[in-house]
């Protein structure tokens, strides 16, 4: 016995979720199977948020079009396409079918999507009742979709439920959980709001590109549906001086790492597409931060100390622009000799077109 060790009691049998920690070596991780490469992954729960007329539910619907017939979602690739189920409790029929035909008029078939749009006096999907859980599990095994959008998360169980009350979040998110055990590799994305009111604190001003952990706590209701899902995306949107605005932010916080986008809506068919390269990073970088990252890109490969020795730029700057840097995953980064050797990444991620099959997140 190595010194340290602790008698363990008998061997028993272990539960399927238990293992011992000199064991953590030999266990055998799957991998994520993503859903759009190095953007949404398979058997997850993921929360939407943003304010009303971001265009959520627009985003889902393109996101929902792309999956359903194969194509590219805001440059990234789609390899197979996927059958989807949208339960859409906020819009009409009409409503729906006047978008979709406006974002996807050149589309000659919009496959593998099925809608579920009730009268907003007849919704059966309550997840926080026995009958609304079994009307959803009927529409998953009627339509047998690998995602899920759920749109919006107030209306999945208005008439128990309180979204403020974290007792009847964690009841909702356990019992679309508990439809795992019937389809075991279904996706769940819940649209969601932030609240409507002034945010005061540390959450006042802080914009979701900046420091996404602190802008998702703007979510509507109690706090245990974000800690409680596996990934949480937002929209935002940026204005001009004049009030108009075409520019998206997309970003949020995972268990794994979320890339942030910029993204641009075309006013004419209502759909997003990927900022060019040039407006995508300076929506990104601004004030001494361009600069300074337009001087990391001529150096490629360099430390810490090497661009302060510069002198171009303050030490402030050079360390909000290597974070920002990272974040995005346009900079890698080395231990060498005890220093930290940064160079700019060779993927430099804005897009999917280079995605692999599987991630190790």
């Amino acid at each position: 016995m190595n010194k340290g060790d602790i008698p363990r009691p008998v061997k028993v049998q272990r539960l399927d979720d238990e293992f011992l920690s000199e064991d953590v070596d030999l266990l055998e991780l799957v991998p994520l199977k993503p859903l759009v490469p190095k953007l949404l992954f398979r058997n997850q729960t993921i929360l939407f948020i943003g304010r009303q007329k971001t265009g959520k539910s627009r985003f889902l619907q393109q996101l929902s079009i792309c999956l359903g017939n194969g194509l590219p979602f805001l440059n990234f690739p789609v390899r197979d396409p996927i059958r989807v189920l949208y339960v859409d409790l906020e819009n009409r029929k009409r409503e729906i079918v006047k978008r979709m035909n406006m974002m996807f008029e050149n589309l000659r078939e919009k496959r593998n999507i099925t809608f579920y749009a009730p009268d907003s006096f007849k919704n059966e999907i309550d997840v926080m009742s026995s009958k609304g859980l079994k009307t959803l599990k009927l529409l998953i095994e009627r339509n047998d979709p690998e995602l899920v959008i759920l749109d919006p998360f107030r209306l999945l169980f208005s008439l128990k439920g309180d979204e403020n009350n974290a007792q009847h979040v964690l009841t909702a998110l356990q019992n679309l959980n508990s439809l795992r055990e019937f389809f075991p590799d279904i996706t769940f994305i819940i649209a969601h709001h932030l609240r409507k009111a002034q945010v005061v604190g540390k959450s006042q001003g802080i914009q979701l590109k900046t420091n996404p952990q602190i802008w998702i706590e703007q979510a509507s209701g109690h706090g245990a549906l974000t800690a409680h899902t596996d990934m949480t995306l937002g929209l935002e949107r940026e204005y001009s001086s004049s009030g108009e605005s075409d520019l998206v932010y997309m970003g949020g916080v995972s268990r794994g790492s979320v890339i942030p986008l910029l993204i641009l809506e075309d006013r004419a068919d209502m759909t997003f597409s990927p900022a060019p390269k040039e407006r995508y990073l300076r929506g990104f970088f601004g004030g001494q931060t361009w600069p300074c990252f337009q001087r990391m890109q001529e150096l490629k490969s360099f430390t810490f100390d090497q661009l302060v020795a510069l002198d171009e730029f303050d030490q402030r700057a050079i360390r909000q622009t290597l974070a920002i840097g990272i974040r995005l995953r346009l900079l890698d980064y080395v231990m060498v000799l005890k220093k930290v050797n940064y160079m700019i990444s060779r993927n430099g991620l804005r897009s999917g077109d280079d995605a692999e099959g599987e991630t190790d997140l």
